[in-house]
Parts: C-alpha cells; sequence; structure tokens
C-alpha cells in the first residue's frame, strides 16, 4: 500500500532492505550487458542471498518484468540463474 512506500521513503539508506529496494528497482531494470547483472547477481548473493525475505522479494520482482521490458529478460534470467 501507500503506507509502504512513504515508510521506505523515510528509511536510512545504508540498511540492508534500503540496498535491496535500490538494486531490484533501480539498478536491475538498467541493466543490460551480462558483466553488470553478474556483479548485481554478487552483490545480492553476498550481501542478501541468507535472507529468505530478500530471496522472496527477488523472486517477486523477476516474475513481474515489466510487459513493456520484455529485452530484459535475458538478462534477468541469467541473474535468476546465478
Amino acid at each position: 500500500g501507500n503506507d509502504q512506500d512513504q515508510d521506505d521513503a523515510v528509511e536510512n539508506k545504508d540498511t540492508p532492505h534500503y540496498k535491496l529496494m535500490v538494486l531490484l528497482e533501480q539498478e536491475l531494470p538498467e541493466a543490460s550487458r551480462r558483466e553488470t547483472i553478474d556483479e548485481l547477481a554478487d552483490r545480492f548473493c553476498t550481501n542478501h542471498g541468507s535472507n529468505s525475505k530478500s530471496r522472496k522479494r527477488l523472486y517477486k520482482t523477476l516474475f513481474l518484468v515489466p510487459r513493456t521490458r520484455l529485452d530484459l529478460l535475458p538478462y534477468w534470467s541469467r541473474f535468476a540463474a546465478v
């Protein structure tokens, strides 16, 4: 809901949750090179891989590829494979 968005906006930028949000919502959609995807996947695994909530958030993001951005599918499937 809307309350969640406001909470996220106020959140400290150094928290793992905030960093995960930036990685999934800003960096992942902009990544269009295999090297970048590998780096993001590595960062996700290193920083968030052991957290089941983070992994669940990743699944939701990957499965909700915007229909207008089907060009991302090969990159996102690479991310998932890593």
